[in-house]
C-alpha cells in the first residue's frame, strides 16, 4: 500500500511541476517592465536615467532603455519558452536576456535583477 501511495504522490508532484512551468511559458509578454538602477544618483546630471525599461510592443519588437542612458533603442526579441533574448541590431550594441518569473516580473539573466511590470 505504501508503494502505491508513494507512486501516486510522485506522479502528482511531477504533474504539478510541469503545470507550473507550462503556466509561465504561456504568459503573454506585453507592456513595460521597469528596473531601478541601484545607488543611482542623477542629481548632478538629470540626463542620467535611474530607471531602465523594456517595453514589449508586439510578438517580436521591443523598446529598450538600459544602463542609465537617454536613448531608447528599438530592437527585436526572441522568446523560447520562459526565456526572452533581446537581440543586437541596428542602433543597439547590446544583447540582454530575461527569464519570465510571473505575469508581472522578469529576471534579467546577466545580473539576476528583477524588472517589474508598470
Amino acid at each position: 500500500m505504501k508503494k502505491y501511495t508513494l507512486l501516486l504522490l510522485s506522479l502528482v508532484l511531477i504533474g504539478c511541476s510541469n503545470d507550473a512551468e507550462d503556466a509561465v511559458e504561456n504568459i503573454i509578454i506585453e507592456g513595460r517592465y521597469l528596473h531601478e538602477i541601484p545607488d543611482c544618483d542623477n542629481s548632478n546630471n538629470p540626463e542620467i536615467n535611474c530607471i531602465e525599461f523594456v517595453d514589449f510592443r508586439d510578438e517580436n519588437s521591443v523598446d529598450v532603455l538600459i544602463g542609465g542612458g537617454d536613448i531608447v533603442a528599438q530592437a527585436t526579441y526572441v522568446r523560447n519558452g520562459k526565456n526572452i533574448t533581446i537581440q543586437q541590431g541596428e542602433g543597439t550594441n547590446f544583447g540582454i536576456s530575461f527569464e519570465i518569473i510571473s505575469e508581472t516580473e522578469l529576471m534579467r539573466l546577466e545580473d539576476q535583477s528583477i524588472w517589474a511590470k508598470e
